[in-house]
């Protein structure tokens, strides 16, 4: 009978574990090559010019994702060349329920000593829990394959639901946004990835450039007239402060003076109204995040605080 195979996790580093995902997707994203003899209607070859290999999660672990790209540049990107990155599908038991993670039965898409890791967005909406999108890009590395599938594996790490966020605070210039419905933070990241020499994958991977935007939906119309359709600058000092809310185990959620929430900090940028819409009003606030005059970061994520 034909195995089958439940998403797990991901596992980096060979010491850290990232799940709570509802999926994961393994790419190898060929470049068909497809070529016609003269004349002739059908291909008389085909094949692949190249692979661009890439791990997709999108985890509700945002603790554990925000501690891997803290170790990076940016708090946006980080090196997995001091280790593996596995992505791991547990084994279904017949007529039962799973084949223990000690058990030889598993399978693990590897890439060896040889990945980017970044975070590209985020989303979070009143009454559900916040989910972040990773990206694990593969960089060729001589002698050995970028990407591996091994069978009949064990998996290091037991499933397990560490920490869940939901919509907190958002501070624009020292004032609180209220009625906040939806939060969503997108990087807009380029990955620009570059073979040479008649390489069949990527020798250098990097992000090129990122365009970050945060949306922020609230039911507060009368607030946001202030930031107009021509913009509002953010102030250079505080800034945008966005608040994650930590779900407690067996209640609702920590209290805001709780040292365990997600803060989320970028200084400078602009503020935009885009639009008003809904049967029940939806006023939709955008703002576009840039680096400060000082060469500084562009945002900082600091965890474990309080929500004041």
């Amino acid at each position: 009978m034909a195995n089958l195979f439940y998403p797990h996790g991901a596992y980096l580093l060979g010491a850290t574990f990232l799940g709570q995902a509802d999926d994961l997707q393994a790419d190898i994203n060929p470049e068909e090559l497809v070529s016609h003899a003269t004349g002739d209607p059908m291909p008389g070859f085909t094949g692949a010019k190249k692979t661009e290999p890439e791990f997709r999660i999108d985890t509700m672990d945002l603790s554990t994702a925000f501690t891997l790209v803290a170790g990076g540049d940016e708090a946006l990107v980080r090196s997995l060349a001091a280790g593996n990155a596995d992505l791991m599908f547990r084994q279904s038991k017949n007529q039962s329920t799973r084949e223990a993670v000690g058990a030889s039965e598993h399978v693990i898409y590897r890439m060896i000593q040889s990945a980017m890791l970044f975070w590209d967005s985020f989303e979070v909406s009143q009454d559900g829990e916040a989910k972040v999108n990773t990206r694990i890009v593969a960089t060729y590395a001589a002698g050995q394959p970028t990407l591996t599938l091994l069978n009949s594996q064990t998996i290091p790490a037991a499933p397990a639901i560490t920490k869940l966020y939901t919509v907190g605070k958002v501070v624009i210039n020292g004032t609180t946004l209220n009625r906040i419905k939806k939060i969503s933070w997108n990087n807009g990241v380029n990955v620009e990835k570059e073979p040479a020499d008649g390489e069949a994958q990527a020798s250098h991977v990097c992000i090129g450039k990122a365009k970050p935007v945060v949306q922020v939906d609230t039911q507060e119309l009368e607030q946001i007239q202030a930031f107009g359709s021509e913009g509002y600058a953010l102030n250079g000092t505080t800034g945008l402060v966005v608040y994650l809310r930590r779900r407690q185990q067996g209640k609702i959620n920590y209290p805001d003076n709780s040292a365990v929430h997600i803060k989320l900090q970028a200084t400078t940028g602009a503020v935009f109204w885009s639009r008003t819409s809904g049967e029940k009003a939806i006023g939709q606030v955008n703002i576009g995040l840039q680096r400060p005059s000082n060469g500084g970061a562009v945002w900082a994520i600091t965890q474990d605080v309080v929500i004041p």
